[in-house]
């Protein structure tokens, strides 16, 4: 069962990235920094901050019941040029509710904001629900990863050295602007940033 659910995420992810690159989403000369389960206050505003101190754009991916919480971080968010994409509504595991349950879920958060771009939480899809998202959503996941939401088990310095020797044109890397992650970001997104300026790359929203 766990090698058919390893097939299954690989096949997923293959398809996802086609996808993205069949659409023009990812173009060679950039980086794609992403963030995902806000808005939440504090750790938003701190995100925004830094990603404006380096002149960078990124692409966030909200959870419906935070930006009907937090209004006014969505929409700093967008006045800043930054994109939006849709991370559920409530924030669920597709491999624990019914498909029907996932896209009712995924359609609350459209109901407030319609946008292309999905990620779904935890990475997680069934092929059901992926095959049925893809036909109107551009499903994102990514490449690299900054392990903020490590938590206990979070190494500042070997995860910084992760994200440096993985980074290379086009890749789509994963961060977090949410309180249960929010030590974790505030270490290390400064740090990546200051390392990209430093090698030149664009950072680009998708």
């Amino acid at each position: 069962m766990l090698v058919l659910r390893k097939l299954r995420s690989a096949l997923i992810y293959y398809l996802s990235m086609l996808q993205l690159k069949a659409k023009g989403r990812l173009q060679e000369n950039a980086i794609y920094l992403t963030f995902d389960d806000g808005p939440e206050p504090g750790i938003t505003e701190f995100v925004l901050d830094e990603l404006a101190k380096h002149k960078a754009k990124a692409t966030f991916f909200c959870a419906g019941k935070n930006i009907e919480k937090y209004p006014e971080l969505l929409r700093r968010i967008l006045a800043e040029s930054h994109s939006i994409g849709s991370h559920t509504y409530s924030h669920i595991n597709a491999h624990r509710v019914s498909c029907r349950q996932y896209l009712d879920d995924v359609k609350r958060f459209d109901e407030q904001l319609n946008t292309p771009l999905f990620r779904p939480p935890w990475g997680a899809l069934t092929l059901r629900t992926f095959f049925s998202l893809r036909k109107k959503k551009n499903i994102v996941l990514w490449h690299l990863s900054s392990d903020d939401f490590s938590q206990e088990k979070f190494n500042l310095s070997h995860s910084l050295e992760q994200l440096k020797k993985g980074t290379k044109q086009g890749v789509i890397v994963l961060f977090h602007f949410c309180h249960r992650h929010e030590n974790e970001t505030r270490q290390i997104l400064p740090l990546y940033l200051d390392w990209l300026d430093s090698q030149k790359y664009q950072l680009l929203p998708l």
